[in-house]
C-alpha cells in the first residue's frame, strides 16, 4: 500500500477527517487490492445521504464496486 496509504488508514483510525479524505482512502485500499474495504468506507459516505454521498458513489461506480 505505500507510506502514504498507510498514513492515511491511522489518519483515519485516530481523528475524524474530511469525507474528501475518506473518499481518498477508499480509492488508496481499493489501488492496494483491498476492495471490500474500499467499499466499506465509501459506502459509510453512500449511506449518510449528504453532500458527499454522490461522488462517493460515482467513485465507486468507476472502481467498479457494488453499491
Amino acid at each position: 500500500m505505500g507510506k502514504i496509504g498507510e498514513f492515511m488508514l491511522k489518519k483515519r483510525k485516530k481523528s475524524f477527517v474530511s469525507y474528501s479524505e475518506l473518499i481518498q482512502v477508499g480509492i488508496v485500499l481499493f489501488l492496494a487490492g483491498k476492495k471490500e474495504e474500499a467499499r466499506e468506507v465509501l459506502m459509510e459516505i453512500i449511506n449518510k445521504k449528504i453532500g458527499w454521498s454522490e461522488k462517493a458513489a460515482l467513485i465507486a461506480q468507476k472502481l467498479g464496486l457494488t453499491i
